[in-house]
């Protein structure tokens, strides 16, 4: 079974478990610059998961609704990543035949990408709503 470790959760924990600390015989600070296995090994047992649900995944092809969504592209030469639209539906103020990816570039107008221009896409997070661990 996978499971997708908080990783930094884990780091913090490790880190804890580095610092320095009073020795209880001594009453002196000493470095716990080594781990043992076990502890180690339970650690990463018991780190903190993320939800599949949290991560967002790449899609090839196109999506099934019309939209805003970051995209892998591949054009005039270079790789990048983007915010794009998705037209499902031929928009009337783009001359396109059908479903289009676009981009509204201000001064330019509308520039349409060609469907093998866009490698892959993913939907755009949910907005931040503010406070709690949301």
């Amino acid at each position: 079974m996978t499971r997708l470790i908080d990783a930094d959760a884990l780091h913090e924990q490790f880190y804890d478990l580095t610092k320095f600390k009073k020795d209880k015989h001594t009453g002196d600070w000493v470095s716990q610059r080594s781990v043992k296995i076990s502890d180690a090994l339970r650690m990463i047992n018991d780190a903190p998961t993320v939800s599949a649900e949290a991560v967002q995944r790449w899609n090839k092809g196109k999506p099934t609704e019309s939209g805003e969504y970051i995209v892998t592209l591949d054009a005039w030469g270079h790789r990048y990543i983007d915010v794009m639209h998705y037209a499902k539906l031929q928009m009337p103020n783009i001359e396109v035949d059908g479903s289009c990816w676009y981009r509204d570039d201000g001064e330019w107008g509308y520039v349409v990408y060609d469907d093998n221009d866009i490698l892959a896409w993913m939907p755009l997070p949910k907005p931040y709503k503010g406070g709690g661990d949301e």
